[in-house]
């Protein structure tokens, strides 16, 4: 079965960016992968949230939302796919 190729946006959020290192080295594993992507620190929602533009097979993206749940369970990862 072959791969379906196309647009994704990945956000991450934390209530603490004590984790924003490790969400950090994830990303940049995927780089190749990633068109862009955007960081809104919020102190006053108490939110720190990343979006990023994933181009690329859509289980890679899939891929990527499961290493940060795994690996940095304390945030929060949802991922919409065109």
């Amino acid at each position: 079965m072959s791969e379906k190729w196309g647009i994704s946006t990945i956000t991450i959020a934390m209530v603490d960016n004590s984790h924003a290192m490790k969400v950090q080295d994830i990303l940049h594993r995927y780089a190749s992968h990633i068109y862009g992507r955007l960081g809104l620190p919020s102190r006053c929602a108490r939110y720190f949230i990343i979006s990023v533009v994933f181009l690329g097979e859509e289980e890679k993206a899939r891929e990527l939302v499961e290493v940060l749940n795994r690996e940095v369970p304390e945030v929060r990862v949802g991922i919409s796919s065109l």
